[in-house]
């Protein structure tokens, strides 16, 4: 089997077109073992993207409930008409196609989010988020203490997570750690060392050297 032909089988299980049980497939895995683990891989990913579009969904209706605040409306109109435009996917729609999607979805949101942030006022009070941010990332937003740093993307074979936070303010960075699962618990040090306004991510890498950066700001209130 040569590489188009390896991509195409592993599109059709993605897309649920093709089964692990069928003859082909089962063959094709006999020949290459590492098919299934990166077919383990490209699934995880997709459901990743999935949950992170819904989300996105649950926290711009929560936000339409709330009152406004300066340049809000500005967002939420973005992300409307981002939800509205999202594509349906049929039985026959490429597993490839939907997990660009998925990803070009995550790095719409995260886009605004920071025009957003670097548009507010200075000054003004970020907004209490519950301490996660709509990718998952906790803490964001105004929060009591830096207590952990965590994410809901989950652990698999060969992925890895890089954390690093700056200054929101200088841009300097503070913090890089690589890591293997979540969350990160800091030291009372290590805290304390942290400035009370930080901007930080989590860049997740697989083995096959695919690669997502997800970003948040968070506030200490002392």
């Amino acid at each position: 089997m040569n590489a188009d032909e390896r991509e195409e089988l592993l599109a059709r299980l993605l897309a649920g077109e093709s089964s692990e049980d069928d003859p082909q497939v089962r063959a094709a895995m006999a020949e290459d073992p590492t098919m299934r683990e990166e077919l383990q891989i490209l699934r995880g990913l997709e459901a990743d993207y999935r949950r992170l579009a819904t989300q996105q969904r649950d926290d711009l209706t929560a936000a339409s409930a709330l009152a406004a605040g300066p340049g809000e409306d500005r967002v939420a109109a973005a992300l409307r008409a981002f939800v509205a435009e999202q594509p349906v996917a049929t039985p026959r729609t490429s597993a490839w196609t939907r997990r660009s999607w998925w990803l070009a979805a995550a790095g719409t949101a995260l886009a605004v989010g920071i025009g957003w942030w670097a548009t507010r006022p200075p000054g003004e009070a970020l907004p209490v988020t519950l301490g996660r941010s709509p990718d998952g990332l906790s803490p964001s937003g105004a929060v009591a203490e830096f207590t952990e740093f965590g994410w809901t993307t989950p652990a698999a074979p060969g992925r890895t997570f890089t954390l690093e936070i700056v200054d929101a303010g200088s841009g300097r960075e503070v913090v890089t750690r690589e890591l293997s699962v979540s969350p990160w618990q800091p030291t009372a040090a290590e805290r304390a060392a942290l400035p009370d306004d930080i901007q930080w991510s989590l860049r997740v890498r697989d083995a096959d050297d695919t690669e997502i950066t997800l970003t948040t700001r968070a506030t200490r209130r002392r």
